[in-house]
Order: C-alpha cells, then sequence, then structure tokens
C-alpha cells in the first residue's frame, strides 16, 4: 500500500501529535478525579442536590472522567450486573419508594462480592463511590427529593456504562 501522505510512514503524523503528560502527572489527575467526586458527594444530603450536568456531561462530567479513569481496572460486565439493579431499583420508585429502598440494599452485598480480596472485580475506589452514591440516594429524607435522587442514580450509572462502553477497548 502506498502511503498519500509521505515516504516514510511513521512521520505522517508526527507533527499534529499532542504533546504527552509524563505518566507520574496523568496518574494523580487521574486520582484527582476519584477524590473530587468523594468530596462532592460528601457536601450534599441528597444524590438529587447533585447537579444533572455535572454527572453526565460528556467532557467535564464525572461520569465520563471516572468511566475514563477506571477503564481498564476492570470490566464493564461488572458495572452492568450493577446497572441492572439500579435500573430496577428506579422503576420501582414510581410506585413504591420503600421497596426500592430495599432494591438498593441489596446492591451492597453485590458490591462488597466484587471488590473482594479473593475476586477484586471492581477496585476498592469504584466501590467506595457506588457505596456513597447508593447511600446518598436512599438516605434522602424528602419524599419528592427521595424520588429525584433516584432519577439521578440512574441519570449516574446510565451515564458511566455509557462512558465505559465508550472508552472500553474490547473489554
Amino acid at each position: 500500500m502506498r502511503y498519500p501522505y509521505k515516504k516514510n510512514p511513521k512521520n505522517n503524523f508526527s507533527s499534529k501529535q499532542k504533546e504527552q503528560k509524563p505518566l507520574e502527572d496523568q496518574k494523580s489527575e487521574r486520582d484527582s478525579v476519584v477524590k473530587e467526586f468523594k468530596k462532592e458527594l460528601n457536601k450534599i444530603n441528597c444524590l438529587s442536590d447533585l447537579n444533572p450536568r455535572k454527572i453526565v456531561d460528556p467532557f467535564d462530567g464525572y461520569a465520563s472522567k471516572l468511566a475514563q479513569h477506571f477503564r481498564n481496572k476492570f470490566k464493564v460486565t461488572q458495572l452492568r450486573k450493577l446497572f441492572n439493579e439500579i435500573k430496577n431499583a428506579t422503576k420501582k420508585a414510581d410506585s413504591n419508594l420503600e421497596d426500592a429502598k430495599k432494591i438498593l440494599w441489596r446492591i451492597y452485598p453485590l458490591i462488597a462480592y466484587a471488590e473482594a480480596p479473593s475476586r477484586k472485580l471492581i477496585p476498592h475506589d469504584f466501590a467506595e463511590i457506588l457505596y456513597m452514591v447508593i447511600e446518598k440516594t436512599e438516605n434522602c429524607k424528602d419524599k419528592n427529593r427521595l424520588k429525584e435522587s433516584f432519577e439521578r442514580l440512574e441519570d449516574f450509572m446510565t451515564a458511566l456504562y455509557a462512558y465505559f462502553k465508550k472508552y472500553d477497548r474490547g473489554g
């Protein structure tokens, strides 16, 4: 095959490549995303207090940043299992909030099982985020805000799953 740009294929796009940050800087930048999101979650009482744009924004949203951070640390199938349970809980929240909470409670052992030292299917940081997000949903005192928190939880998981699929490299 002939290369239409130059004779040497290695030099085709060298001037267009972005300058790479050192690996140490990239790692600390990604770890700061986890800390930043945990800090944001600690500030709020209900998940509904979190701006939906901060969650789902494709460039600067927490779901996108977290998916980029965790993309190589576990398989998206682990997220799918949790996503299905959360979808069931949010569906149930439309008719019965107490039953929806019970469905959420079933997710805690699933997370514990996936992060167990013998399994290591998801990293500890990711498990902590899931625990916090679910806790901020189920412990919301106001019924209207509780329903909205379930919707926000579904938005978060849907966006997280979508961005995981976007950044997934065949895993």
